[in-house]
């Protein structure tokens, strides 16, 4: 039997990042997205349904093994950390240390002739290492990606 594919050990650099900004390039990886424009921190909302579909479909596809339906393609894998790309994100979790995380950012891209690069198609980018569903709010750990390029 094949082994489990686990992307946080597969793509350590995406999951594990150092405790200062560095430029990752992240490789074209299939996923399961919903899309919406609520707020992620209104217990009854929009962003609390779609991180329970998102697990839903996840966990389903990960124990079709088990059934006569196996996707074509399957591979088993440990379910990844759930992920949100937005064009202007709203924050989960503490504050704590955000406006420190954003200024270190904001000075790395100024330091290495960056600019900030979100659009329709490149977005600014957080990966929950934590489930939101299980984890107080305060103790949520969240990696921080923005998309940047060469300044002209």
């Amino acid at each position: 039997m094949a082994e489990t594919f686990d992307y946080k050990k597969e793509y350590k650099d995406l999951y594990f990042p150092k405790n200062q900004p560095v430029i990752i390039e992240v490789p074209e990886i299939a996923f399961v997205a919903v899309e919406g424009k609520r707020n992620p921190n209104d217990e009854d909302g929009e962003y609390q349904k779609a991180v329970e579909i998102l697990y839903g479909i996840s966990y389903t596809i990960k124990m079709s093994k088990k059934g006569n339906n196996i996707p074509n393609g399957y591979f088993d894998y440990v379910v990844p950390p759930l992920e949100g790309l937005c064009v202007q994100c709203m924050h989960i979790g503490s504050y704590d240390e955000e406006p420190k995380t954003i200024k270190s950012m904001e000075k790395y891209i100024e330091e290495n002739n960056l600019v900030i690069d979100i659009n329709e198609k490149r977005k600014h980018h957080e990966i929950y290492l934590s489930d939101p569903r299980k984890t107080e709010k305060l103790k949520i750990k969240t990696i921080l990606r923005i998309p940047v390029k060469k300044y002209k």
